[in-house]
């Protein structure tokens, strides 16, 4: 019966990493863009600055929009994590098991929390 618990915690912890590495990959991207566009503000002129700052501030709308998909995503961890300690605790499993994926759901969250404060900074 442990088997298909093992299965179930191993493909959860699967995804949430592939989706944790998605999004530093993401955050990665974006920040390195705006960084970029940050350096070249410095150095252009006026009218290429103007235009630069509207890239920026749309580099900047897409990590806001990241940082409000994470949310859902903790949210949707968080669901994981339940259901499969559900299962877990239907099929008499040792709940140690989990903590792989409740480290999984706690880094998103934390994530998600300094995206939340870089944006608000930015």
């Amino acid at each position: 019966m442990s088997d298909s618990f093992d299965e179930t915690a191993k493909r959860t912890k699967v995804e949430l990493e592939d989706r944790i590495s998605s999004i530093l990959v993401s955050i990665k991207s974006i920040k390195d863009d705006m960084l970029d566009l940050e350096k070249m503000i410095s150095v252009e002129d006026q009218f290429e600055s103007i235009r630069l700052q509207s890239l920026l501030n749309k580099k900047s709308g897409e990590l806001n929009e990241l940082s409000d998909s994470l949310v859902l995503t903790s949210k949707s961890a968080w669901m994981k994590f339940n259901e499969v300690a559900l299962r877990c605790a239907s099929q008499g499993v040792d709940p140690t098991l989990l903590e792989p994926i409740h480290l999984l759901c706690k880094k998103i969250d934390v994530i998600a929390a300094d995206l939340l404060c870089y944006s608000l900074g930015h």
